[in-house]
């Protein structure tokens, strides 16, 4: 059990530590090649995204978690778990990009050039 756990930590911060460089190693070649205009744009969409993001997995990751490891034999039950929780993301999903649409693209916010990610 601790060299499991002392493995899968050790696989964690591999994949946290490859994840930055591969950030600090792209950002200044996506810049050059894109230029400051669309690469702001594509900013603007990575910040909606990590704000939507935010919102579907807040309360799936802790329970969804704790069902798991305490049915990790039952296949037939970790099915349903990934099923509901699969079902419950995407409807919650569908809501927030129609909150979205509706909130920056808006007949009422002329200044944003946000419908350009939303056609």
């Amino acid at each position: 059990m601790k060299s499991k756990l002392l493995k899968n930590t050790i696989y964690l911060y591999l994949l946290t530590f490859s994840s930055q460089l591969l950030n600090l190693i792209t950002i200044p070649y996506q810049t050059r090649v894109f230029g400051p205009e669309i690469y702001g744009m594509v900013g603007f969409a990575i910040s909606i995204m990590s704000y939507i993001q935010l919102v579907l997995d807040f309360g799936f990751i802790l329970s969804g978690t704790e069902s798991v490891s305490s049915h990790e034999n039952n296949r037939e039950y970790l099915s349903e778990i990934f099923s509901i929780i699969t079902f419950y993301k995407i409807i919650c999903g569908i809501f927030l990009i129609i909150i979205l649409r509706g909130s920056i693209i808006s007949p009422y916010n002329k200044s944003s050039n946000a419908s350009q990610f939303f056609p």
